[in-house]
């Protein structure tokens, strides 16, 4: 099976010792904490609005940047895994050389 894209591995064989420390620890939800902690309330409104702040804001999966009309991050590194034989395995991680140009 070919190898497909995550932003960090759950399965503790991340290229990265934070994210296998930080799996262990937590749910993957440290974006969101952040943002609804700056906001003072889970008001999706008030949370979305501290998101779309996010320019390079250090997260344990890699900086992280947001746009209002570009509510997903392009710009991360990402690991790329391969599953064989049932079991997930981390191959490293892969960036984009440049930076993709968004156009809407």
């Amino acid at each position: 099976m070919p190898g497909y894209p995550i932003y960090g591995s759950l399965f503790g064989d991340d290229p990265d010792r934070k994210v296998n420390d930080f799996v262990t620890r937590h749910a993957v939800i440290e974006a969101s904490a952040i943002a609804v902690e700056r906001a003072g309330t889970f008001d999706t409104d008030a949370v979305g609005a501290e998101l779309n702040k996010f320019q390079d804001e250090p997260c344990v999966v890699g900086k992280t940047s947001f746009l209002s009309e570009l509510p997903i991050n392009v710009k991360r590194p990402m690991v790329i895994t391969e599953a064989t034989t049932g079991k997930p395995t981390s191959l490293g991680l892969f960036g984009a050389k440049k930076d993709p140009e968004i156009r809407f």
